[in-house]
């Protein structure tokens, strides 16, 4: 729990991600130095909804280092992370509106 309070220091964040994922993805990003890569997994993982395997599995072939991402400037990684989280939940709440919609006139 230290060794991951240290790697991840804001309580924001952490608590956040805490609610959103397991303790075992916790301990797999634990695992990531470099604070850029491991935002880039947590990201997607969340996003994409991996499970612990796949995550293991991304990790392991090196998904972050063969993206066009890893090889922009640093603060345009962290602007295109943000907004992909942005995209993401509006897709998600588009989607949810629509089944909304959908069992209201279907009755189900």
């Amino acid at each position: 729990m230290v060794r991951l309070y240290d790697t991840i220091q804001d309580f924001k964040i952490l608590q956040t991600l805490s609610v959103k994922l397991t303790w075992s993805y916790l301990l797999k990003f634990i695992t990531i130095e470099d604070d850029l890569k491991r935002e880039f997994y947590i990201t997607m993982c969340i996003n994409e909804h991996w499970s612990v395997r796949a995550l293991t599995d991304r990790i392991n072939s090196m998904l972050y280092e063969r993206t066009a991402i890893s090889k922009k400037p640093e603060l345009t990684i962290v602007n295109d992370l943000k907004q992909l989280s942005i995209l993401s939940q509006k897709i998600k709440t588009t989607c949810i509106n629509r089944a909304e919609v959908r069992r209201i006139f279907t009755g189900t």
